[in-house]
């Protein structure tokens, strides 16, 4: 062991074979050990940028909501029948028996410009708004069923929804939507109407939604 040291009691031999393995895996631990404290930081700085992203838009978001509340006039409702109702054959017939109640997230922020008793919306302030219908109905395998959404003028505004009949199922729905642009005094209602060649009752499953979704025109 003696004769394999030598040059100030620097190893040789197979004792310099040993140190310079050791002295490259220490290397290599090293340079991992570098590799990992950049890619924390470089973690960190982008998770940093990500929340800071996110939260300004979360701020933006909930300024443009409060906007919106703050401003003059009704937000909007979302209401669903709790009841059935009875849609006679090739009969247009406004959806009525809305309710807040019930067990289904709902809410009416109208300030009354929404009669859940006759189904319309009366607008109260000038703006643009998202009206959203779904109506369902008792399954049959007969005619059709089909839904609108309807304006104070008695037209039928933007989107409506035909489905054939069907069976085996216990009900079918409709989904109506459609951005409008609305002044004061003007009503939104959502029809039904179908041709199964007798009556037909709705399902309680039925919903209906307008919301202000741009700030008070003028």
């Amino acid at each position: 062991m003696l004769s394999e040291l030598s040059h100030g009691g620097r190893p040789t031999g197979r004792w310099t074979v040993t140190w310079m393995a050791t002295y490259r895996w220490i290397a290599w631990i090293s340079f991992l050990a570098h590799l990992a404290m950049i890619g924390v930081i470089l973690l960190a700085i982008t998770c940093g940028i990500l929340f800071t992203r996110d939260n300004r838009r979360y701020q933006h978001l909930n300024r443009d909501i409060r906007d919106l509340r703050s401003a003059d006039g009704p937000i909007g409702f979302s209401v669903h029948q709790n009841v059935t109702q009875v849609v006679e054959d090739t009969t247009l017939t406004t959806v009525t028996g809305w309710s807040t109640t019930g067990g289904l997230p709902a809410y009416d922020e109208t300030g009354g410009g929404f009669d859940p008793l006759t189904g319309f919306f009366t607008v109260s302030v000038a703006a643009k708004y998202l009206a959203v219908g779904n109506v369902c109905f008792a399954s049959t395998a007969t005619g059709f069923r089909q839904a609108g959404l309807a304006n104070s003028h008695g037209g039928i505004m933007g989107t409506f929804n035909r489905v054939p009949g069907a069976s085996g199922i216990s009900f079918q729905c409709m989904l109506v939507s459609q951005i409008l642009m609305l002044d004061v005094g003007d009503t939104v209602h959502l029809n039904a109407e179908q041709n199964s060649g007798t009556t037909l009752s709705t399902a309680d499953r039925s919903r209906f939604s307008v919301e202000r979704v741009a700030q008070p025109i003028g």
